[in-house]
């Protein structure tokens, strides 16, 4: 491939800046190496892969009504589910972009899409995510992964009318389970950093899933970001189960 070129090939797809490589076994993406820095950007020692959907399932186990979940209460446990394999469903080259799509099912999503792309002149990797879901109302939430090798990582969140550091900005008593941002979040190390922008879902949580932790102080050991997609947890003045056809980008 010429330079600017996008070149899909056996596991994976790169170009003049990056290189994406797929997991010859599950099909998750397990690399994105930076060929400008030399470096590889995702954490081979994180629980989750990168781009990774988190089914998290949850019986419901705390009182049904209007009565506030307090620090120390009752807790709701967890069940997390992904799909077992993403097959490659084809790919596209051209003069400005390349892509692959990455297709898979799981209990629930009869259908699970995600599309990376690489553009030609554009140091950026796009995400498209789209999923087909039941209706269930059993308590669940959804997530995607995306954990970060960005060593002593501090982030930093564009809020409304401000950037806010987590944690540092914060005073006590507020949130750091999960946060809402406007376009993007920075993860900056030593050297480099990230930039990464969800452009369908508000909320994020760092490091790991928090959700219902009521922290009292954010610990972050590794440069995980994580969408914090969709969810059906409250009791009351929302929805009580989502379906249909959703799509997530980053």
């Amino acid at each position: 491939a010429g330079v600017g070129a996008v070149c899909g090939f056996f596991d994976g797809i790169e170009n003049r800046f990056y290189r994406v490589s797929l997991d010859p076994g599950s099909g998750a993406i397990r690399s994105v190496v930076d060929k400008d820095l030399g470096r590889e950007l995702v954490d081979a020692g994180a629980p989750w892969t990168f781009n990774q959907f988190v089914y998290d399932v949850r019986p419901q186990t705390r009182p049904v009504g209007n009565e506030p979940i307090l620090p120390g209460g009752i807790r709701d446990v967890a069940t997390e589910r992904s799909p077992a394999r993403w097959d490659v469903a084809g790919t596209r080259e051209g003069p400005v972009a390349g892509s692959v799509l990455l297709r898979a099912a799981m209990p629930r999503f009869p259908s699970l899409e995600c599309e990376i792309r690489l553009w030609s002149d554009r140091k950026r990797i796009d995400i498209e995510n789209r999923i087909r879901k039941d209706l269930t109302y059993e308590k669940e939430a959804g997530y995607w992964t995306f954990p970060f090798d960005v060593p002593d990582a501090a982030f930093a969140c564009e809020m409304p009318g401000s950037v806010v550091v987590p944690e540092r900005d914060q005073m006590e008593g507020a949130c750091r389970d999960w946060y809402s941002v406007q376009h993007w979040v920075r993860a900056q190390g030593k050297g480099f950093g990230i930039l990464w922008s969800p452009l369908d879902a508000p909320l994020v949580e760092f490091g790991t899933i928090h959700t219902e932790e009521w922290a009292g102080r954010l610990d972050v050991p590794r440069s995980t970001i994580l969408s914090y997609a969709f969810n059906n947890y409250w009791m009351t003045n929302y929805k009580a189960g989502q379906t249909g056809d959703l799509r997530f980008r980053y």
